[in-house]
């Protein structure tokens, strides 16, 4: 049998295995890095900051975009609402899936006539 160099046999780390740990250690020193910052810019810079978020978030991009967002987000709430009302549905024998189907293109036809009308104001 050949003779062992040291460390022959043991393990090897994987690249990459202190990735958590790396993120974990940046985020809590960008938090403090910010937090410092923060605290040495005071009141009047927060108060600026603020100011200026208020008045992105009013800008007719921004409002569009998450008016948009809030829209797709109903619709998906009620499209996972209707398929549990069908699954369920289907599983107790109250309707089949021909049904269920239609059900669901309906409504979806219906959210997307209201999502285009509402753009169209």
């Amino acid at each position: 049998m050949p003779a062992r160099t040291p460390g022959q046999g043991a393990p090897t780390p994987r690249d990459g295995h202190n990735g958590p740990v790396k993120f974990r250690i940046g985020t809590a020193l960008a938090f403090a890095l910010g937090y410092t910052l923060g605290a040495r810019a005071g009141r009047e810079r927060y108060l600026q900051m603020a100011r200026a978020a208020r008045r992105l978030g009013r800008s007719a991009p921004v409002a569009g975009t998450s008016t948009l967002v809030a829209d797709k987000s109903k619709a998906v709430a009620n499209l996972g609402v209707e398929r549990m009302k069908d699954t369920i549905g289907v599983r107790l024998g109250w309707r089949n899936g021909d049904q269920a189907a239609d059900a669901i293109a309906l409504d979806l036809a219906e959210d997307l006539a209201s999502a285009l009308n509402s753009r169209k104001r």
